[in-house]
């Protein structure tokens, strides 16, 4: 058995030393870059004409969108980055003790029916929900007739 030196916050009147250590890591500055990878909430729509695709994006702005079609799969990204001035402290500004606001970014796949028009799918984005409409394509009618054989 070994014996291992430990360096701890322990106080005899802290908790088990956590004081001493939520107290530092709430008023440490990490220099952590959070970012962070959602799959959005979404609600699938059909009616006769097209599928409709509701995705919750509170907080993005139409920009952060890229929509792309390939091979018969609709991949949905939205990434939005928070802007920071890197060694720019301006007077009178408040320092970061801690900062979370990082990265945000959103993805989903969608595997496409047969029946769809790939060409026209459109999108649009207002408070907060993205709505993406794929039509379907018309179903020839099919006409049916008796052959006389002669």
């Amino acid at each position: 058995m070994k014996v291992i030196k430990c360096h701890s916050n322990y106080s005899p009147r802290s908790f088990n030393g956590f004081e001493g250590f939520f107290d530092d890591f709430l008023t440490r500055d990490w220099g952590i870059k959070y970012a962070q990878t959602h799959t959005p909430a979404v609600n699938v729509l059909e009616n006769e004409e097209a599928f409709e695709i509701q995705i919750a994006a509170l907080g993005f702005r139409k920009e952060d969108f890229s929509l792309n079609v390939e091979n018969r799969k609709l991949h949905i990204i939205a990434e939005q980055k928070i802007e920071e001035s890197r060694n720019e402290e301006k007077e009178n500004q408040p320092r970061f003790i801690r900062r979370e606001f990082g990265t945000t970014r959103l993805e989903r796949l969608f595997a496409l029916p047969k029946n769809v028009d790939v060409e026209n799918i459109s999108a649009s984005y207002k408070e907060g929900v993205l709505e993406i409409s794929i039509p379907k394509l018309k179903e020839e009618v099919t006409q049916k007739r008796n052959i006389e054989i002669i």
